[in-house]
């Protein structure tokens, strides 16, 4: 009878897993949910599967994209939030963007703090779906401060590149800056709101390009 019960149990939760997800997950992220669904549903016990649909997107490292609710219940009310491993993971994933960030961006911040036990500890007093939004807005971060980067060492080969020019070359994109200027210009940082490239940045690139690309060629004497 139990046997009967637990499949059944299982049975339920693996139709709630696959009816509500609300995007695609990768064959190994729906392998690490059925397999903890199934750990959770031997013991007759009850599944959060918003927190575990998280958990295995961090660790599979899909991230923890999470909209809308998936908690699903037994009748007892015995509920497996698997909290600690899912903000033990979030706490990990946290301080590796927040160590290039702090050290690369000039980040700082609750967001960059460099202590594990800071992004933990408030990880387990937020919804999944806030924890999950957060260490999408901080990876964001992250790579709009690389790109900036990739922006600054691009600029840099331009500008040397300019000085093998046949012809002149002007305009505004040509202004001379110091390589940390060039980074600066291109990542944007506002209080209150999310740190991001300009967008600018690919036309400014685009421009210096063209420029090397007519300077290069001998004058036409006429």
């Amino acid at each position: 009878m139990r046997r009967k019960t637990i499949l059944a149990l299982f049975a339920a939760c693996f139709a709630a897993l696959t009816a509500g997800t609300a995007y695609a997950d990768s064959a190994e992220v729906e392998r690490c949910v059925r397999t903890k669904v199934r750990a959770a549903a031997s013991q007759g016990q009850g599944v959060d599967l918003t927190a575990v649909r998280a958990l295995c997107r961090q660790i599979e490292g899909d991230g923890a994209r999470i909209q809308g609710s998936d908690v699903l219940s037994p009748g007892n009310g015995a509920e497996i939030t698997l909290l600690e491993d899912r903000c033990r993971a979030y706490a990990r994933d946290a301080v590796e963007q927040a160590n290039y960030g702090a050290q690369n961006c000039g980040y700082s911040g609750p967001r960059y703090t460099l202590y594990e036990s800071d992004h933990r500890d408030w990880c387990k007093g937020v919804p999944a779906e806030l924890s999950g939004s957060e260490q999408q807005a901080r990876r964001r971060e992250v790579d709009a401060c690389k790109f900036c980067q990739m922006y600054k060492d691009k600029a840099v080969e331009q500008f040397n590149r300019k000085g093998r020019c046949l012809s002149p070359v002007s305009g505004p994109e040509w202004t001379e800056l110091p390589a940390a200027a060039h980074f600066n210009w291109c990542l944007i940082q506002e209080p209150g709101r999310e740190a991001r490239a300009n967008p600018d940045a690919f036309n400014v690139t685009a421009k210096r390009n063209a420029g090397l690309d007519a300077c290069m060629q001998a004058p036409v004497l006429r």
